[in-house]
């Protein structure tokens, strides 16, 4: 998180090759199936940082080959840098800055809870895919996929999730969303909403994203959510105890949001507009035949409290 927390301080890395309108096919390899402008940026990163031990040269011949600003991963290295100085001076054992891998294709729980995470930072930047560039955020109002986002690489894209978080709205002619990415229904029922109210046969998350699922499973996540609220705040206050010796209850908090933000779901289709966004049907196969529902094991003292409404 502390590279994209650097990444996004400074001019976007990803450069227009010269007479295109759009991002290449370069930038979203970086994205894999993610379509995760964030992601990109990580992996266009940590590939960048990887060749820069081989020389200014090679660091240079690869930013070129990939329309990379040589000058913004410089900076962003240099924030991150810094970043994790304040970070490990506060108290966060060393240990927690150590590169990792991220898969941007198939399936990867990490690369799940990094773009679930970016929802609780992002927040209340949501909006829903619409056709083509066009996007209905939270106020009802059509934005579009900003030219400098690998999501607007297609013409005509197709979404596993119609859902998005993005980083800044930019009004030139028309308003777009910049530093989009995708995340799945259950990241924004357990990090980027505010109410969640219950129509019997479905939830709405802040009055107009409706999930089909039993307004109980979408209690026991909010009361996770309680949970989860807590666990960042005792980490926070002691991160070296934290890190180093975890209780039982910590980490089955943990292996419960690894598991719900890594849970496939299957889109109704349906007009994505403020009155009706695509309705999300979950199921623990992804395809639909289980039934909806979850089934969440909540650990006991997480389970009181939350606000949510049941009407009609």
């Amino acid at each position: 998180m502390c590279v994209i927390a650097a990444c996004t301080s400074f001019p976007e890395p990803f450069l227009i090759p010269p007479g295109q309108k759009r991002l290449s096919y370069a930038h979203k390899k970086f994205a894999g199936h993610r379509s995760s402008d964030h992601l990109a940026m990580l992996n266009a990163f940590y590939q960048w940082e990887r060749t820069r031990e081989q020389g200014e040269h090679a660091e240079t011949a690869f930013c070129d080959s990939n329309y990379l600003s040589l000058s913004s991963m410089r900076m962003s290295w240099e924030a991150r840098e810094q970043l994790k100085s304040l970070l490990i001076s506060s108290g966060f054992p060393e240990n927690c800055f150590v590169p990792f891998t991220v898969r941007v294709t198939g399936e990867d729980s990490k690369a799940d809870m990094i773009t679930s995470l970016l929802c609780v930072g992002l927040y209340p930047n949501v909006c829903v895919h619409r056709d083509k560039r066009r996007l209905i955020s939270s106020d009802n109002k059509c934005v579009l996929i900003h030219k400098s986002s690998i999501n607007n690489i297609v013409k005509d894209p197709r979404f596993s999730s119609p859902y998005f978080v993005f980083g800044e709205k930019l009004k030139t002619r028309a308003v777009s969303a910049k530093a989009m990415t995708m995340v799945g229904p259950m990241a924004l029922l357990l990090f980027a909403s505010s109410s969640v109210v219950s129509y019997g046969d479905h939830v709405k998350l802040d009055e107009w994203i409706p999930l089909q699922m039993p307004h109980h499973s979408a209690a026991l996540v909010g009361a996770l959510r309680q949970a989860v609220d807590k666990l960042v705040i005792r980490m926070s206050a002691d991160p070296f105890v934290f890190s180093s010796s975890p209780s039982s209850q910590d980490e089955a908090i943990i292996d419960a949001v690894v598991t719900l933000v890594s849970l496939k779901c299957v889109f109704a289709p349906d007009d994505a507009t403020a009155a009706g966004a695509a309705a999300a049907v979950y199921s623990p196969g992804g395809d639909g035949t289980s039934g909806v529902g979850l089934h969440v094991h909540v650990p006991p003292s997480a389970a009181t409290g939350g606000t949510f409404e049941q009407q009609g």
